[in-house]
């Protein structure tokens, strides 16, 4: 055994806290209570990291499902701004045709007042 596990756990007292001390000693010198309140201690960090797990897949879960709601949105405003493109483009050629259309129907009339 070195020399450091063969000392008296209140032998560096002063340079140590009793946590450190506690901490640096072989589990041989530990009792069975002290062994039980190391082991409850840890349960319950491992049960407080096991919570802030949980909530952080939680968040990332709500922040994907946010991103998905924004990328379906962005498709969804891209697909009706070329559905107006496209109805605005065909209200204007369905004007120009009517226009054509009446501007044959005057150059017909005007051509049968001429023989007439």
């Amino acid at each position: 055994m070195s020399s450091a596990a063969m000392r008296e756990p209140g032998a560096n007292s002063n340079l140590q806290g009793p946590q450190q001390q506690q901490q640096q000693l072989p589990l041989t010198h530990l009792s069975v209570g002290q062994l039980q309140e190391m082991a409850q201690r840890q349960q319950h960090q491992i049960e407080a990291q096991q919570q802030v797990l949980v909530a952080k897949e939680q968040r990332l879960k709500y922040l994907r499902r946010q991103d998905l709601r924004q990328q379906q949105m962005a498709a969804e405003y891209d697909r009706l701004r070329r559905l107006r493109e496209k109805a605005r483009v065909t209200n204007e050629v369905e004007n120009c045709r009517r226009f054509l259309f009446q501007h044959k129907l005057l150059c017909i009339a005007f051509r049968w007042r001429l023989k007439s």
